[in-house]
């Protein structure tokens, strides 16, 4: 009983429904995963985003265009286009892994704290775990040389960290422990989705500059 109400198993099962969600979407109705986009960007908006910023307009104006609407507009972009659609799905799992793996191994081995003002549970030993297995995931997953392999990696773990790290930023300066609590074990649905709003980003540029042509 003491492991149902554990936030491990919380997060396990909102893991599993997630993946399970977005697989559904993504087989049979493509169309509806934008809808799912649109639907979270607009709660973030709305409901998470003034809690963090205190409702201060300017600041509430320069995320919304640049922390969260930039991303989306991106991702949405990606999705649109039939040749880059998988990478949407290719930039959830690179978070998905690393966040997952960093959490494991964090738990199991964590011992020197990242950033202990602003993610008391952040340890080195965890963001060297999820390095490791996003590497293993982009090995499998992509076919670049090994110094790019490692490379891309290497910015892609960073960009992850960093976009947790950020949104931790924003709950101290806020005051407040959860941006929402609508997913249970978790800290709100932009908890969730904050790595990924800083690894868009890339995977978008990155493939407008470098893969584009291979396209």
């Amino acid at each position: 009983m003491k492991f149902l109400q554990s936030n491990f198993f919380k997060r396990a099962l909102t893991f599993l429904c997630g993946i399970s969600l977005l697989t559904i979407l993504y087989t049979n109705a493509p169309e509806a995963l934008i809808f799912l986009f649109i639907g979270v960007f607009v709660w973030i908006s709305a409901l998470e985003l003034p809690r963090l910023l205190s409702v201060k307009t300017i600041w509430y104006f320069v995320a919304l265009c640049f922390y969260l609407g930039l991303p989306f507009y991106l991702l949405l972009s990606l999705y649109q286009n039939p040749i880059t659609q998988s990478l949407v799905l290719w930039s959830f799992g690179i978070t998905i892994v690393h966040d997952a793996a960093a959490y494991v191994i964090g738990k199991l081995f964590g011992k020197h704290l990242l950033a202990p003002t602003l993610s008391p549970k952040k340890t080195w030993q965890g963001c060297a775990g999820g390095f490791v297995a996003l590497l293993l995931f982009m090995t499998y997953t992509t076919n670049f040389v090994l110094p790019l392999l490692f490379f891309v990696t290497l910015i892609l773990s960073f960009l992850c960290v960093t976009g947790d790290l950020f949104e931790s930023w924003l709950k101290r300066n806020a005051g407040i422990k959860d941006s929402g609590n609508v997913l249970p074990g978790h800290g709100g649905l932009l908890d969730r989705i904050d790595a990924v709003l800083f690894v868009i980003p890339f995977v978008y540029y990155y493939q407008e500059l470098f893969l584009k042509a291979l396209f």
